[in-house]
């Protein structure tokens, strides 16, 4: 076969690139000539979200020169393409990744920054589109809950619960101390999700903690006037039956019964100048849980499921109203995050609060997740 020159082989990476890219959905505009920095640029249809490639094109599985500086490392996401001429390999690594394993070599006291096989070709980043997503926009939690609704998945499937827990959470856990928590039966496995009072320095002296529950369905419970079972407010029959979501929440509100202002301040809990966190890895929760359901996932953020996980893991365990824990679990791969942000399973240095307050939406976070966990 005849030698490619360098500007050829680099064009076959980058339309192979962008032919599957566009196989997912992506409008693909490749950035002509041989720029330095971005190869690639991809929207989706209603242009809510944009991302950046570089593409690096390899003949072989050779190493691949980063140049003098990390700085120089650009775009969302890298796609290396290597054995470019006979079956194209792809390897699709996020800008951080590139820069961390990156491997520094030092010749006649100048610097140069090298990415080696070792590094890039491995399970993790082969193949990997699916780190990318189809026409990946940045979706609210309502933009999940009507894809879901839309797929027809109301009868026993705890999106609808997980989605009213959401929004009760937004509302009440950080200036009222009333915390979602999922629970679990003997023999049933996940059972819903009851509404509590933190153990707050507020609620401590209180002997009742367990307000209501989120049936496994989505029907809304109100202990105080009503008791376990009842399923006192119908939202699962209101979701079938196409009511507004903004409506069945305002009425699951109404029937909780709960006061627009807290009877006592919270100003000094834990919960109250940390709550947004907690609030952020809810969200996630709620958003995998309306694209998985519970036979695929199991999300618990109840003591009885995370207790055991903070004592051995969280360096911080032993602090005065800890916020507690969320795990998440598929097959035989654990998560678990600290109410902080910071998840204990991994290094200690992730920190999803960290990151979200760096600019990353809870989309993302979710996405990432997502992929460390194997969905």
């Amino acid at each position: 076969m005849m030698k490619k020159d360098i500007q050829i082989t680099g064009n076959i990476g980058v339309y192979y690139t962008c032919y599957h890219l566009s196989q997912m959905g992506w409008n693909v505009i490749p950035i002509a000539g041989n720029a330095r920095d971005i190869d690639i640029i991809a929207h989706n249809s209603d242009c809510s979200c944009m991302i950046t490639f570089q593409v690096k094109t390899l003949s072989k599985k050779n190493p691949l020169s980063l140049g003098i500086s990390l700085d120089e490392i650009v775009g969302d996401f890298w796609v290396i393409v290597n054995n470019v001429t006979i079956e194209p390999q792809t390897y699709i690594l996020l800008q951080s990744e590139v820069k961390s394993l990156a491997h520094c070599a030092e010749k006649d006291g100048k610097k140069s920054y090298w990415l080696q096989p070792s590094s890039y070709c491995s399970e993790e980043f082969h193949d990997a589109w699916d780190r990318i997503g189809k026409t990946n926009k940045i979706e609210s939690v309502y933009e999940c809950f009507y894809e879901w609704r839309k797929g027809n998945h109301h009868i026993k499937n705890w999106g609808l619960a997980w989605f009213l827990a959401n929004e009760f959470c937004k509302r009440f856990y950080a200036s009222h101390g009333i915390i979602p928590q999922v629970t679990s039966h003997e023999g049933l496995g996940y059972y819903g999700i009851t509404l509590d009072k933190t153990r707050c320095a507020v609620h401590k002296q209180e002997n009742e903690f367990t307000l209501g529950r989120f049936s496994i369905s989505g029907d809304v419970e109100n202990w105080s006037t009503g008791g376990p079972g009842d399923h006192g407010f119908n939202a699962t029959r209101l979701c079938e039956n196409g009511e507004q979501i903004d409506n069945i929440v305002k009425m699951a509100i109404s029937h909780m019964r709960l006061p627009e202002i807290p009877t006592k301040t919270h100003l000094n809990c834990r919960h109250k100048r940390w709550g947004s966190s907690y609030q952020l890895l809810f969200e996630i929760a709620t958003i995998l849980a309306l694209k998985y359901d519970q036979g695929t996932i199991e999300i618990w953020n109840h003591s009885y499921h995370t207790q055991r996980f903070i004592d051995r893991l969280d360096t911080k365990s032993k602090m005065n109203e800890h916020l507690g824990a969320f795990l998440f679990r598929h097959k035989d791969t654990e998560i678990v995050f600290a109410g902080d942000g910071r998840e204990l399973s991994g290094t200690q240095d992730a920190n999803y609060w960290h990151r979200y307050m760096s600019g990353e939406s809870s989309h993302e976070l979710c996405r990432d997740l997502s992929r460390k966990l194997k969905l």
